[in-house]
């Protein structure tokens, strides 16, 4: 009987990819950890600026970032199709680094949030291209799957990245938080010396006004894509809506600021954990069959997230409350990462330029959306239930709508 043994270039292949997928997942777990990390010192950041306790005017500095990472993708792409994917990463981490040092450095709120928005446009390449190169090497359930354990890094950065800011705030002021940010930006940026380029001279495409608006025109004709893509900005909106708030609710509803932390990491990690498990389901079942069920799911139990919160009247019992969130935002992460997956099936052949596209759409659409609701976060638990069983309902919707389209690829 004879055993079959991994030939070397095999492994060699086993190995590129996993280095491959580890890249991918610094660069996107870069972008949530300039949210995340910043979280645990905004009662620190309050005080250092004389805002109340109570004062929702912080929730700027994340939903301002969301903003930038939204608007910063959709000149990426075009870039990226130009010049490659190194050089667009690149500058995303060099303007990432620039504005959390000046983050702080700020005299002011006003000149914070400045900064902050400049932070968010440098991590909207690093978001953008690691779908990008995503897509230039992988394709259908492979991607999926990619994106699976990519998304691990994403979603593992909110566990690590809340105690790692409280843990700095232990040794040193809330300024360090920001620091530490550009330190890893700079690290990031060396290891992309290290990384192969992926997009081929052949596929090379002229940055030309015209050629960038025929290519936003075919994109946004793909039903399929756009419809994935209108499911992305729903669900980021209630998520976005999470990001910006949850801290001020664990501290004015229900009096358990000392808990953030701690209950933050533990839902990324069930994040990590169900994306893990969408890495091994989604070859064998399929994606746009999966898809389906999970965003019907989110949409039953978003229901009941918002029927016991109004019942309770927007003061809910604090680990029933906390249950019902952990489970939205895990069927959240595996909607991200179907329906990015998705949405770039049929863009090989403008994959940055759909990649920054689908991403502003989506995160700029979120970011506006959800800070209107943040707005009206004022003592009660309500707005952010509504915002869970309103928008998941409207990804529900975009997903049936995309359902009508093709995912064949465009030209």
């Amino acid at each position: 009987m004879s055993v079959s043994t991994p030939t070397p270039t095999s492994q060699r292949s086993r190995h590129g990819e996993r280095g491959l997928i580890a890249f991918l997942g610094a660069l996107a777990g870069l972008s949530a950890m300039g949210i995340d990390v910043v979280l645990p010192g905004l009662s620190d950041i309050r005080v250092a600026y004389d805002l109340p306790e109570d004062s929702t005017r912080l929730s700027l500095i994340v939903t301002i970032y969301l903003f930038g990472l939204g608007t910063g993708q959709i000149f990426y792409g075009p870039l990226a199709d130009r010049f490659g994917r190194k050089p667009a990463v690149t500058a995303g981490l060099g303007l990432f680094a620039l504005g959390a040092v000046g983050s702080a450095l700020a005299p002011s709120v006003t000149v914070m949030v400045i900064c902050r928005f400049v932070m968010g446009l440098g991590a909207a390449s690093p978001r953008a291209m690691s779908l990008t190169i995503a897509r230039d090497r992988f394709s259908g359930d492979a991607m999926t799957r990619v994106v699976s354990l990519v998304m691990l890094f994403f979603q593992l950065s909110p566990a690590v990245a809340p105690l790692l800011g409280e843990g700095l705030l232990a040794i040193g002021p809330w300024q360090g938080i920001f620091v530490f940010a550009a330190g890893i930006a700079v690290a990031i940026a060396l290891w992309t010396t290290t990384v192969a380029e992926t997009l081929t001279d052949d596929r090379r495409l002229p940055l030309t006004f015209a050629r960038t608006a025929q290519s936003g025109r075919t994109i946004l004709a793909s039903r399929w894509a756009l419809g994935h893509g209108l499911v992305l900005m729903f669900e980021f909106t209630a998520f976005y809506v999470y990001l910006s708030s949850s801290e001020l609710i664990f501290d004015d509803v229900f009096d358990r600021e000392h808990l953030f932390a701690v209950c933050f990491a533990l839902g990324a990690v069930i994040q990590a954990a169900v994306n893990l498990g969408m890495s091994r389901l989604a070859p064998r079942y399929g994606t746009a069959r999966l898809i389906g069920g999970v965003v019907g799911s989110y949409v039953v139990l978003g229901g009941v997230f918002f029927a016991v919160t109004v019942r309770a009247d927007g003061h809910p019992n604090f680990w029933v409350w906390l249950a019902l969130l952990w489970l939205l935002n895990a069927l959240h992460a595996l909607v991200l990462t179907m329906a990015n997956s998705l949405a770039m099936q049929p863009l090989a052949a403008l994959a940055g330029t759909g990649s920054g596209l689908i991403g502003t759409m989506s995160m700029m659409g979120a970011a506006i959306m959800s800070s209107l609701v943040a707005a009206t976060i004022d003592g009660s638990a309500t707005p952010m239930a509504a915002a869970y069983l309103g928008f998941g309902t409207l990804a529900g919707l975009s997903l049936w709508w995309a359902r009508g389209g093709s995912p064949v690829a465009v030209r």
